[in-house]
C-alpha cells in the first residue's frame, strides 16, 4: 500500500470519527438540555405548589383575623382584613393557573383541573366568612364549621397533589443526574477516540509499505 493511499484512508477514518463524535456530542447535548428544562419545570411547579400551601393558610388565618375585628379584639381594620382576603385569593388563583400552564405530566394536569372546585367553595367560603363576621361576628361564628369543612377539603386535594408534584420532581431531578453523567463518560470516551485516531496517523518508515 502507498504511503499517498495510507494517508488518504488515515485522513478518512479521522474525518469519520470526528464526525461521529460530532454528532454524538451533539445528541447529548440536546438530551442533556430537554433534561434541564424538564427538571427546572418540576421545580417550578413545586415552587408554586408550596406558595399555593401558604395562600390556603394566609386565607384562614383573614377569616380568624376577621372574627377577631369583628368582636372588636384586633387593632386591625376591616378594610385591611378585605385587602388582605383579595390579595391572597388573587395569589392562590395565579399560582395553581401557572402550574396549569407548564408542560408538566398529565397526572399532574388532571389533578390540577381536580382541585378547581373545591379551590372555588374554598374562596366563596372565605368570601362568605369574612363579610359576615366583619359585619356580625355572630354570622361568622355559625359559618365557621362550613369554612372549616371547605378548607379540610381543600386540603386532602393540596397534598395529594402535593405528593404527584414532589415525585415528579424527584424523578426529573434524579433524570437529569443520569443524563449528565452518562454525557461526560461519553465525552471522556470520545476524547480517548480521538487521541488514538490521532495516535494512529502516525507515518510507518517507506520501507514498510509496498
Amino acid at each position: 500500500m502507498s504511503i499517498k493511499l495510507r494517508l488518504l484512508l488515515l485522513t478518512a477514518t479521522g474525518l469519520l470519527a470526528a464526525l461521529f463524535m460530532g454528532l454524538d456530542s451533539l445528541f447529548n447535548n440536546a438530551r442533556t438540555a430537554a433534561a434541564v428544562n424538564d427538571n427546572q419545570v418540576s421545580l417550578t411547579a413545586l415552587r408554586n405548589h408550596l406558595e399555593a400551601d401558604m395562600m390556603h393558610d394566609a386565607l384562614r388565618a383573614d377569616v380568624l383575623s376577621a372574627l377577631l375585628v369583628g368582636l372588636g379584639k384586633s387593632p386591625s381594620s376591616a378594610d385591611e382584613v378585605r385587602s388582605s382576603l383579595q390579595e391572597h385569593a388573587a395569589r392562590f388563583r395565579k399560582v395553581l393557573e401557572a402550574n396549569q400552564q407548564l408542560p408538566t405530566s398529565p397526572a399532574i394536569k388532571q389533578a390540577l383541573e381536580q382541585v378547581q372546585p373545591n379551590l372555588n367553595a374554598y374562596l366563596a367560603a372565605a368570601e362568605q366568612i369574612v363579610g359576615q363576621s366583619l359585619q356580625d361576628p355572630e354570622l361568622g361564628q355559625q359559618a365557621l364549621p362550613a369554612f372549616n369543612k371547605a378548607f379540610e377539603q381543600l386540603e386532602g386535594d393540596m397534598e395529594a397533589l402535593s405528593g404527584l408534584i414532589e415525585e415528579n420532581a424527584n424523578a426529573s431531578s434524579a433524570e437529569t443526574n443520569a443524563t449528565v453523567i452518562i454525557r461526560d463518560a461519553q465525552g471522556n470516551v470520545d476524547l480517548a477516540d480521538l487521541k488514538a485516531a490521532g495516535d494512529n496517523r502516525r507515518i510507518e518508515p517507506a520501507g514498510h509499505f509496498d
